[in-house]
Order: structure tokens, then C-alpha cells, then sequence
């Protein structure tokens, strides 16, 4: 069964278990946002609920449909023809609920297609009978849901049945007919739930499928939804100790090859933006506990762990497992125990299987995982008839808590230390039959919060008892139906549930309760202990942070399918890991409610690349207002745009194409506005190989008019259509080709991407050549710049790269000595001779300076180049880069080197572009080699902007970059090379090549730069404790403050590519 139907069964049974019991908090409505900009843009995710759909509706033309859902209190309209979803509204909570389950009957259209009513009933443990009536009224044009006072009364169950019993049975219908966990016949199902409505005209009928729904026409034949991914749903998270990285369990369970199911757990890395690799792990599994801050646990814990109860999982459960979090790697299974939680050391505390399962015997006793074993805890024995019902570590790591169950259903908590052999320990004696969910250490270890029966204690354990006897207890303000998690930072607490509307809060310094802060679905809570951030993770709905002074939201995250995400701030700031082009998500501009625009339409201006740290940096400064740029209006921008088409294609000779593309101007017949067109680009298998204008010499673009200017086209015809033919070279491996072209409007916004498969004919292969460029430069003009490894980094990454499988190695190492200098020129014509066209008389130019470029050559798609730097690199306040040849001129008191004799990353782009190799990689072991890359303003998308870091993204290029951009690359006598080139070695050492992560016998050449990526800032603290010498590749124009912490090297790989590199440096293929 689908993961949030499990939440869903597990609610429903508290519910009947808790019928009558305390009385609900009513949530108090948060504070009012502030007014948006009248003109303002929104995301609609393009995804679906696993839950599937309890009711729809069509508009009356049938363009339009309408789809509800109880449990993911939803309501999607949809684009009919398209399959594409239009907008999302949320159905809200009755303002005093804590916990509701709710399904939907009926959906019915008004006759002006205006508003819509939605009629269901609600799990409610106040009404006789569990159940309640519920109408929504739904606004269409305002977006707007209210809850209307009066609801049509609700028939009466068949005899015998409880609302439990119901809510059950529709669950499991749901299940059979959009999910994989029902043995209930499908026909049976359809029987439970409400039909599904035909269209207007009668001609179309829809029908539940897994996840969503289909279409079937008058003909039999079935249409499928172009949305049918699944919305990641979130069972549990927890943020590492250091407040980088998320790790986040997933309800999405799927079945592997063999049946069995699979669960996913990712990991975000809040710093950068990306998700680490994602482990899916067999079994099932419930919760995910760091156990320092590169190592997590996913445990089993099952939800029906009473086995007194009668409702204990049978038999063993899946093997807890410790993974490596940024290589995903497995490092140990634990055999699983009962309500297992680890010690602020990484070892582990758990229970006997007897406690919480049936079928495995008699073992009730305590057990502390020392890293190899289970050993048993002789300081508490719990005797005969006794059963462990929770456990919980204080942060101090000194002592944990157990609640024991005694024969006769009374239950007592003990607190115990860990060093203690034996002794009376301070217990608290709860009444019997309580059913305690939840117990928390506060922060300091002081105190102890025990959640259940819709209550919430606290235990201050450091107080003495009074002179009766009495521990100090104090009941605070906060209920939950179904608590999960608890977080504190000392002076606050916060309780949460996957069913709760709201994450409760109370402030502990005078015990009463704050306003309720509204997020629905809250399975996890934290507070982050670097800053006065809080986060939750809902669910349904994502991954928020607020904060925590002014408790404003920051940013939501949402889970999109295929370890994707989306984050978005209040004002439609966003980053992605989709791609500049993912279907999982579009625009809607409030002006224009009902136009989905693609998602590239705001990335110049919204897409904030690792907008996630940025936001999180600038608020604990509390100036965003001045580092982040300011948003411009989307009331005027031009929305129209060009219609890009690849015709044709057809050979030209040996190894090439001609590939003939158009692109046609729009009109908006409402307005009159036309979208223009500016410049073209033409991409193979995804990697840019052409474009129209195409000016190397061309000067910087930096405001609008000047781009125009540079990259108008005129029409070439009267319908305002542009044509043109590109000739290039293509792989002679007979493998298809695809062809893709893009352009843009007169506001820099892309267009939509025309693609093309062509499959070439047979040719004579062409041999694949691997050209390894390695470039040291030691000696310099100015003295004050000789550095004594650049050379040995060069000659250390041809050794290792001498073979390459499947490839000719044509290897060229330039270096300096000081007699013979390596200027900038000798440099520019090493890339010139990659580029091509073939000219023997550079060759002869770089022989008189003493240096051999024999083995260069022009480049084709069919080889592989690899390109490696070591000397200093240079980046100005703005951000400017340059690499340094012998010549370049640094006196010791200027703040810049003189500009004549630089390696521009302009010049750097001019050369890259014209190498047309299928696989290029650039490794620059320099000061500031981040900025190489990434500048102030670049972006990682189809932007149509000069620069490196564009010409990487565009045409695939791999950077590998020593360090960030305002940091300092070192060199080192005890390794006597670069960081960087010295981890490059040691991933290749041909005695233990380290650069294999994943351990299967093969490193790729992707694979082999991540890892100097990992390696280099554990080598710079390795020998940071020795006592040899590190010397800065450049000059850190502005130095950290005193109270700054210093900047560890730290390389950057900028890889925009979506597959790996089909270079395999080691290994069989």
C-alpha cells in the first residue's frame, strides 16, 4: 500500500483509539502576508498525488477538468486537451482541528462555469458517530476555498459498519485502483468510491489508473495524461548536526525487479544546491537519524509495534542501515531492534524484538550497538512480563529514558545514566492504559517531554522530588493526535504529525502556547543550530523554512519525481535541479490565470542559482534587501514566443551534416505584441555546435538594447519566418543524432526547443583520439609569482591519463623552466591547434619556444579532450577571471596584474567553443578558479549570455575548478604538487585508484573529477597538522575579517550534463 495511505490507516486507528478524548487546540490563524505585487508570478508543479482522485468534474466546453482528492486535500484544475495542470488549490482544515481525514463524494460546476462545490465528510471525534458533513465552495476566477456553515447531512452507514470500518475501505479502494498495495478487485473498488463523469458531449470517459487518471475516447482507445509523475511525499527528515545537509525519507515506495519493495532516501545539500546520490534502499523503512555529520541510519519502525495490543508486524524486520551520505554507500547493516535511537557518539540504544514484534521470540531486554555488536545493558533489567514501549537518549549523551510496561498495563519512566552499574533511578509512574507515542530530551539534556493521549508533559529530571515524593511535572498547552517529532532550541518546543494542520508551539520559560504555525502534513520539525531558522517537512507539502524571529517563510522546497526538486521564495525567487526545460513545473502570471507559461520564461531574472544557501546567508545577516538582486516587474514582459522547427537534415560528405532550421515570429492577436527573434542556437545530443549570430570578437552585451542590437536577426520572409543551414561534423559511430534548436524573444526569454532524431548513414569510423593538453606553468616574469609544483602537477596528470580505453592518447605537456617560459601565446596556440583548422606552422611556432605540440591536433566528434592548468590565476572585484603565463607581469605591491598578457576566461571561451570534441574537460589548479566559471552573474541555463560559464553549460563542457571564486588554491613541499592535481593523482594511482566510489571496477572520467572534488578539503586538513609549507596559487584580494573562519579549499566541478561522461578512464567498459 502507497506510503501516505499507510499514514492514512495509522491516523484512522488513533482516531478510534482516542474517540473521547482530550479536547483539541484550536489553532490560531497566522499573521496576515504582506500584499503581493499586483502583477505576480506563481509555480504550478506538474505532478500528481499517489492517493489518486476521490471525485472530478468537466467545464462545460470540455476544455477544462476538474479533479478532487480528500487525502491530499486538493483540488487540480486541468488543461483537458493538453493534460497539463492549470492551478492547484489547497482544501482547507476546520480552524479547530488538529488531525482530519477526509473524503470527498460529489463535485458539481456551477451553470456559469464560475465556481465549483465540493461535498465529502470527515473523520471528526466529536460527532456521534465519528463523522461529520463538509462542503467547500470554490471561487474559480479568485482562487478562492471557503468552508460554507452548512453541509447536506451525511446517509447512515450500512449495520454494523463504524466510520473506522468505512475509512478503511475506501483507503484500501483507493489502493486497488491508483496504487499497488490492495488485493481488492478493481471492480469492487469502482463499487466504493464515487464515478467518474463522462464529458459533455458524451465522447469521453475518464478512468482511475496508478497514480492518476486516463482518458477513454467514444473508439475504445485510451489517453494518457501528459502529468503523471508523482509529487515526492515525505515520511520523515532530519538535518545533519552541521545544518548542511537534509536527508529525507520518502513515502514512494516502489517494488524492485523481485517484488520487493524499495524506499528512497535522499540527501540535499543545502550549501550547493544539489542532491547527493540517492540510495534506494530494499524494505521498508520509517525514520532517519544522523549519526554525525556524514553518516545517517534508516530504521524500520513500524507503526502497529504493540504486540500486547495484538497488532505487532510478524517476523524481523529489515536490517537498519548506515549509509555514507555524499556517496550514498552502504557502510554497514545493523540487525534492527525496537524503537532504536543513536548517541550523540554514533553508537546506538535499542530493545529486545519482543518488544514491539511478534514471532521472534522472548528478548526484552536493552542492547547498546558499540559500531560492531549489540551488547546488553546491565544497569536496567527488565524482568519477566516487563516490555521496553519507547526509548530516548539525552543529547548529552549521558543517560536515556525508558518507558517500561508492567504486567498489570501500569507504565513507568525511568531516567538512567549510561555509566551507571545499578542504583534507584528517577522514575515517573504514568497511569495505566496512557498511550505514550512520543518522549524528547530537551536540548540540554535537563528535561524530558512526553507525548500522548493528546497531552504533552514535562519532567524537569535535574529536579530533586518534592518532600511527598512528587517529580517535577508540568503539563503544557500542546496536543496531537498522532505526534512524530518534537524539536526544541532551549527556549522553545515544537510538535508536529504527518496528520496535523498545524506544528504547535509552546514557549517553555512560561508554559503557554504560541500561535500555531500553519503547515499541514508536518511529519518532521527542526530547529537549525547555526541560525534562527526553523524547517519542516510536511507530507504533502514539501520541505519549509521560516524564520524564527519574524516567523516569516523563507522558502518551501518541493520534492519533484527522479530526485528533482523546486524551491521557491515568497516572491517567486526559485532554483531547480530540473533543468532549464523540465516538464515538472510551470509559470502562471496572475494577469493571465489560465496561460501556463514554460519554465524557462523567468529564469533570467528569478532563477537564483543555490538560491537556498544564499537566502539562508543573507537572513542570519539580515541583508537580503542589498546581496540579492532586485526582481523586476513581469506586468510588461513579453511573453511571446518565436516557434523554433528543425526541418531537415542530410549528409554533406564524409562526416558531415547540413541541418536546415526555422524560426517563425509570433503575434498575440489580443494585444498585438510580437515576440521577435534573437539569434539562434543549434544544439547535438544536447551539446551546442552552432549558432546565428556568431561574432568571437563580439564586444560584452550588458543591458538589453545592446543584446538586441547584437543578436537582431531580419525576417526572412513576409509571414516573419528566419531560415538558415548550418554545416558541421557529426561521430562517425552510426549511433542517432539528435538535433535541437532554440532562440529567443525581444526580452531574452527562450524559446520552447525544437528536437529532431536523424539516424546517419553507415560511414567509415573515424579513430577515436583522447588529446591530453596539461599545461604547468613555475616561472614567471615577476618573480614574486614562481611557484615549484605547476610543473610536477602537469607532468603528474599526463602519467596518469598515458591510456585511455577505447582511445588513442595523444598527450602534449607544456610547461615553464627558466630558461624556457610558457607565455600566453604558446598557451592560445596549444588550444588553437584543437580547434583547428590544421596549420603545421603552429606547431613550428611552439617548437622554436620549446615546446612540443606535435601530438595536438583538430579535434572531432568522436574524440575526447582533456585540458589541465597549474600556475596562478587572477580574479578582479568583479569577478573577472584570467589564468597567468610566464609573462604575465604582478609586481608584489600591485593590486592586479597588468592586462596584456592574460589568459581571459573570454579568450578561454573563444577557443573552448571551436573544439568540436564530443567529451572536453578543464581542470584549473589556480587561485580563484571558481570565477573562471562562476561569475557574478551567471546561471546555469539556456541564457543566450557570453562567458565561460555559458559556453560550459551550453556545449557540455566539464570545469574542474581548484576552489571557489574568492579563495586561494594551495600548493604544497610535503605533497609537492597542487591540492587539486595531487587528489587527481591519487584518484588514478594505478596501485589503489582511489576515484572509484562506487567500487565496481570502473572510473569514469566524471567519476574521477567528483572525487577531487571530495578528497581535497580532508587533504588540506591532513596536512594543515603536519609541519610542511602551503603556498597560494594567486592573491585573495579581499581577506576574511579577523572573526571570519578561514576558507578551506573547497574545488568546484561545474558539470551540467545530464549523463555521465562515455569517457571510461579505468576498467572494461
Amino acid at each position: 500500500m502507497p506510503g501516505i495511505m499507510m499514514l492514512v490507516v495509522r491516523v484512522a486507528l488513533l482516531m478510534g483509539m482516542l474517540w473521547g478524548s482530550g479536547a483539541l487546540l484550536r489553532a490560531q490563524p497566522a499573521a496576515a502576508p504582506p500584499a503581493p505585487p499586483a502583477v505576480q508570478p506563481r509555480i504550478v508543479l506538474q505532478s500528481v498525488s499517489e492517493v489518486g482522485l476521490d471525485v472530478a468534474a468537466w467545464s462545460r466546453d470540455g476544455r477544462l477538468l476538474y479533479t478532487a482528492s480528500g487525502l491530499a486535500r486538493e483540488l487540480l484544475v486541468w488543461d483537458a486537451r493538453d493534460g497539463i495542470i492549470l492551478d492547484r488549490l489547497r482544501l482547507p482544515s476546520a480552524a479547530n482541528a488538529t488531525a482530519e481525514l477526509m473524503r470527498l463524494k460529489s463535485l458539481q460546476l456551477a451553470a456559469d462555469g464560475a465556481s465549483l462545490t465540493i461535498d465529502g465528510e470527515v473523520i471528526d471525534q466529536r460527532a456521534t458517530g465519528m463523522r461529520s458533513p463538509r462542503r467547500y465552495l470554490v471561487d474559480l476566477a479568485r482562487r478562492r476555498v471557503v468552508m460554507a456553515k452548512d453541509a447536506p447531512a451525511l446517509p447512515p452507514l450500512p449495520a454494523g459498519m463504524t466510520a473506522i470500518d468505512d475509512v478503511m475501505r475506501w483507503v484500501d479502494a483507493l489502493a486497488a485502483l491508483h496504487g499497488t498495495g490492495s488485493t481488492t478487485p478493481p471492480a469492487q473498488a469502482q463499487a466504493v468510491l464515487p464515478a467518474l463523469p463522462a464529458s459533455p458531449d458524451g465522447r469521453t470517459q475518464l478512468i482511475r489508473v496508478n497514480p492518476g487518471f486516463n482518458l477513454r475516447g467514444a473508439d475504445g482507445k485510451v489517453r494518457a495524461m501528459r502529468v503523471r509523475e508523482v509529487m515526492g511525499s515525505i515520511g520523515d527528515a532530519e538535518l545533519s548536526p552541521d545544518d548542511r545537509l537534509l536527508a529525507i525519507l520518502t513515502l514512494n515506495e516502489v517494488p524492485d525487479p523481485t517484488g520487493t519493495g524499495v524506499t528512497p532516501v535522499e540527501v540535499l545539500d543545502l550549501a550547493t544546491g544539489t542532491m547527493l546520490p540517492r540510495v534506494d534502499a530494499r524494505g521498508s523503512y520509517d525514520r532517519v537519524k544522523w549519526l554525525d555529520r556524514n553518516r545517517y541510519a534508516i530504521i524500520p519502525e513500524d507503526d502497529e509495534d504493540d504486540p500486547k495490543a495484538g497488532g505487532a508486524a510478524a517476523d524481523k524486520p529489515a536490517d537498519t542501515r548506515i549509509i555514507q551520505a555524499r556517496s550514498g554507500r552502504v557502510l554497514q547493516d545493523v540487525p534492527s531492534l525496537c524503537f532504536m535511537t543513536p548517541l550523540p557518539d554514533g553508537r546506538m540504544l535499542g530493545a529486545g524484538l519482543a518488544n514491539c514484534r511478534s514471532k521472534v521470540g522472548r528478548d526484552r531486554g536493552l542492547y547498546l550497538w558499540n559500531g560492531k555488536a549489540w551488547q546488553p545493558l546491565d544497569n536496567v533489567e527488565v524482568e519477566r512480563g516487563v516490555e521496553v514501549r519507547r526509548l530516548a537518549v539525552s543529547p548529552r549523551g549521558d543517560r536515556f529514558a525508558v518507558l517500561l510496561r508492567l504486567p498489570d498495563g501500569q507504565l513507568t519512566l525511568t531516567l538512567v545514566p549510561f555509566a551507571a552499574t545499578a542504583g534507584d533511578f528517577p522514575q515517573v509512574a504514568l497511569e495505566a492504559g496512557t498511550d505514550i507515542s512520543l518522549i524528547n530530551f530537551s536540548p540540554d539534556g535537563s528535561k524530558l517531554w512526553i507525548a500522548g493521549e493528546n497531552s504533552l508533559v514535562e519532567w524537569n529530571g535535574d529536579a530533586p522530588f518534592d518532600a511527598a515524593g512528587n517529580p517535577a511535572l508540568r503539563e503544557l498547552p500542546l496536543t496531537s493526535t498522532a505526534p512524530q517529532r518534537m524539536a526544541s532550541n532551549g527556549t522553545r518546543l515544537m510538535l508536529s504529525g504527518p496528520f496535523e494542520e498545524s506544528i504547535q508551539m509552546v514557549d517553555l520559560a512560561s508554559g503557554k502556547a504560541l500561535r500555531a504555525v500553519s503547515y499541514p502534513g508536518a511529519g518532521a520539525v527542526g530547529y537549525m543550530r547555526s541560525r534562527e531558522v526553523i524547517w519542516a517537512a510536511s507530507s504533502t507539502e514539501g520541505i519549509r523554512l521560516w524564520d524564527q524571529r519574524t516567523g516569516a517563510v523563507l522558502m518551501t522546497i518541493s520534492l519533484l519525481p527522479r530526485s528533482r526538486y523546486v524551491v521557491v521564495a515568497p516572491d517567486a525567487r526559485y532554483d531547480t535541479n530540473a533543468g532549464p526545460e523540465a516538464d515538472l513545473f510551470r509559470w502562471v502570471i496572475s494577469d493571465q490565470p489560465g496561460r501556463l507559461l514554460p519554465p524557462q520564461t523567468l529564469m533570467r531574472d528569478f532563477y537564483e542559482p543555490r538560491m537556498i544557501a544564499k537566502l539562508l546567508d543573507c537572513n542570519r545577516a539580515r541583508n537580503c534587501g542589498t546581496v540579492l538582486h532586485k526582481l523586476p516587474s513581469v506586468a510588461n514582459l513579453n511573453r511571446e514566443l518565436p516557434l523554433v522547427r528543425v526541418m531537415a537534415v542530410r549528409p554533406a560528405g564524409y562526416g558531415q551534416v547540413e541541418v536546415d532550421v526555422t524560426v517563425a515570429e509570433t503575434r498575440n492577436p489580443a494585444t498585438g505584441l510580437s515576440s521577435g527573434v534573437y539569434g539562434v542556437k543549434l544544439l547535438m545530443n544536447n551539446q551546442e555546435v552552432a549558432r546565428n549570430p556568431d561574432d568571437p570578437f563580439a564586444p560584452p552585451t550588458p543591458d538589453l538594447p545592446s543584446w538586441r542590437k547584437a543578436n537582431f536577426t531580419p525576417p526572412g520572409d513576409d509571414q516573419g519566418r528566419r531560415y538558415w543551414t548550418f554545416t558541421l561534423p557529426i561521430p562517425s559511430d552510426g549511433q542517432p543524432i539528435e538535433f535541437s534548436a532554440y532562440s529567443f524573444n525581444a526580452d531574452r526569454v527562450k524559446s520552447d526547443t525544437a528536437r529532431l532524431r536523424w539516424t546517419p548513414p553507415p560511414m567509415a569510423p573515424r579513430p577515436r583520439r583522447a588529446y591530453v593538453l596539461t599545461i604547468g606553468v613555475n616561472d614567471y616574469a615577476s618573480r614574486n609569482l614562481k611557484l615549484t609544483f605547476a610543473a610536477a602537477d602537469a607532468e603528474l596528470i599526463a602519467g596518469r591519463l598515458q591510456s585511455i580505453p577505447g582511445y588513442e592518447v595523444r598527450r602534449a605537456t607544456l610547461t615553464s623552466a627558466p630558461n624556457r617560459p610558457l607565455t600566453a601565446e604558446h598557451v592560445t596556440l596549444a588550444l588553437r591547434l584543437l580547434a583547428g583548422p590544421e596549420d603545421a606552422g603552429i606547431r613550428k611556432m611552439l617548437a622554436a619556444a620549446g615546446h612540443d605540440g606535435s601530438a595536438l591536433a583538430q579535434a572531432t566528434p568522436d574524440d575526447a579532450v582533456i585540458i589541465s592548468f597549474s600556475g596562478h590565476g587572477f580574479a578582479d572585484a568583479a569577478g573577472a577571471f584570467s589564468l597567468l603565463a610566464s609573462d604575465a607581469e604582478w609586481g608584489a605591491l600591485e593590486p592586479a596584474p597588468k592586462p596584456d598578457n592574460l589568459i581571459t576566461a573570454d579568450d578561454l571561451t573563444m577557443w573552448l567553443r571551436a573544439i568540436a570534441a564530443r567529451d572536453i574537460s578543464f581542470i584549473i589548479d589556480a587561485c580563484h578558479s571558481g570565477a573562471a566559471v562562476d561569475s557574478p552573474d551567471f546561471k546555469p541555463g539556456p541564457m543566450g549570455d557570453p562567458g565561460l560559464g555559458q559556453l560550459a553549460f551550453d556545449k557540455g563542457i566539464r570545469i574542474l575548478a581548484a576552489t571557489q571564486a574568492k579563495s586561494l588554491a594551495m600548493e604544497n613541499n610535503g605533497l609537492q604538487h597542487g591540492f587539486l592535481s595531487y587528489a587527481l593523482g591519487e584518484g588514478l594511482n594505478p596501485d589503489e585508484p582511489k576515484a572509484d566510489a562506487d567500487r565496481n571496477g570502473q572510473i569514469w572520467l566524471d567519476e574521477w573529477l567528483r572525487y577531487a572534488v571530495r578528497r581535497v578539503p580532508s587533504l588540506a586538513d591532513m596536512v594543515a597538522s603536519g609541519d610542511t609549507t602551503s603556498l597560494p596559487r594567486g592573491v585573495l584580494l579581499m581577506m576574511p575579517t579577523e572573526t571570519a573562519p578561514p576558507r578551506l579549499q573547497e574545488p568546484s566541478l561545474f558539470d551540467f550534463n545530464r549523463r555521465r561522461s562515455p569517457v571510461l578512464l579505468r576498467g572494461q567498459p
